[in-house]
């Protein structure tokens, strides 16, 4: 296959290319390809090709019964945002040998994005009892999951059998006593609407401990969900020193606030919750000194059904999958307030090397043929249930990549 007249960016800049994709891999760059006899041409005259959306944030949902159903969701949401490889945060946990199995012949049998479970550190989420963290990274299993709010003594053990199996472990940072009957960021909004909320400082005090933990420990850690002004000027702290520390924050908190869920709109209704306007300019300003890491989605998908009934019954999530990079497109590139190769460092190359991954990340010859097309003049739409309805999102994924073949084309 090959792609004519596109421009590639990723992390190293930007170049109007040809590039050949052949056996899986990145096979030619060149300024000029003559096609093989037979061989498909595609077009990408205006369009920018970039590594495929490496997404270290997505679930499939609470409590799910479908797991197949669900699975194909999530990849076919992924593929038309140029997500080529997800990995799947455990709110239904799939922590079983069987489980592991019945996950990867569907994810196969979907041939879609390449799909990685995260294991539940502790059995069922419940943060009390260590899972068997040893059979399941045998059996697949790419990471671990757990809140900050658990026993300490499986905090510390958690931290090092993912150490002792050089995985990550995936945190969020959050204290259950403190945010009790929490439903949003607490503040004026909060205030305004008479709900309970969610504190910065349960936020800041977990990943303090957290990230002492886990310096002592040595384990790699990734601290998930980062929400808040305060959050991010003490990790910068952090960063300088525990460099085996890693910190993620979702494209909601990036480009929304909670001023989205003025009208008791449920549809912003989140974890962690939005926050005020501050947070997210220092979250921005974050991105832009090196501070936050990855650009995750923090997709969660949601139905009309635990949607649309009041705020506090509501359930809490939003999707972004299909969408992301229009997001991050619309809300920091167009802007001016962050470059495409920055967007494409956070969302491709650098959970790449974090997660040990080899030729992903760039656009190199020899590298994976994970990539993605996208068209800045297009525009996606999120459809009438979405915080993002009424933002003109700019941009859209045309085609999608696995492993050279095409698997989305708009």
């Amino acid at each position: 296959m090959l792609i004519k007249n596109t421009t590639i960016c990723d992390k190293r800049g930007q170049k109007r290319s040809d590039v050949r994709l052949e056996d899986g891999r990145i096979k030619k760059i060149s300024s000029m390809i003559e096609p093989k006899k037979n061989e498909r041409i595609i077009d990408g005259e205006g369009l920018f090709l970039l590594p495929g959306i490496i997404d270290i944030g997505a679930s499939i949902g609470e409590g799910v019964s479908d797991i197949y159903k669900a699975l194909k969701k999530v990849s076919t949401d992924a593929v038309k945002g140029g997500a080529t490889t997800v990995l799947i945060q455990p709110d239904t946990p799939i922590n079983t040998e069987i489980g592991l199995d019945y996950f990867f012949s569907k994810s196969k049998e979907l041939s879609l994005c390449s799909l990685s479970p995260v294991a539940s550190a502790t059995e069922n989420n419940a943060l009390e009892k260590l899972n068997n963290l040893a059979i399941i990274f045998k059996n697949g299993a790419i990471g671990a999951y757990i809140r900050s709010d658990a026993n300490s003594n499986i905090l510390k053990r958690s931290m090092e059998y993912t150490k002792m199996y050089s995985k990550p472990l995936f945190v969020t940072c959050a204290n259950s006593h403190l945010d009790k009957g929490a439903l949003i960021h607490d503040g004026a909004v909060s205030f305004r609407l008479g709900l309970g909320g969610f504190s910065v400082v349960s936020e800041t005090s977990e990943m303090a401990k957290v990230v002492d933990i886990a310096s002592f420990v040595g384990s790699k850690l990734l601290v998930s969900g980062v929400s808040s002004e305060k959050a991010v000027s003490n990790a910068a702290v952090y960063k300088k020193n525990y460099p085996n520390i890693f910190f993620d924050v979702s494209v909601h908190h990036l480009c929304l606030t909670d001023e989205a869920c003025v009208g008791y709109n449920s549809y912003a209704k989140n974890y962690p919750p939005l926050r005020e306007e501050r947070d997210q300019k220092a979250l921005v300003d974050a991105i832009k000194n090196s501070v936050i890491d990855v650009i995750s989605s923090g997709h969660i998908p949601v139905s009309r059904l635990t949607k649309d009934l009041s705020f506090e019954d509501a359930a809490f999530g939003i999707e972004s999958l299909g969408v992301m990079f229009s997001i991050l497109y619309t809300r920091l590139v167009q802007s001016g307030e962050v470059s495409m190769e920055r967007v494409s460092e956070l969302t491709s190359f650098n959970p790449s090397a974090i997660l040990g991954f080899e030729n992903k990340g760039l656009i190199k010859e020899g590298y994976d043929a994970d990539l993605f097309l996208f068209d800045p003049l297009k525009h996606s739409d999120v459809g009438e249930f979405s915080p993002y309805k009424n933002i003109v999102l700019t941009g859209a994924v045309t085609h999608t990549f696995k492993a050279g073949e095409l698997i989305y084309e708009l």
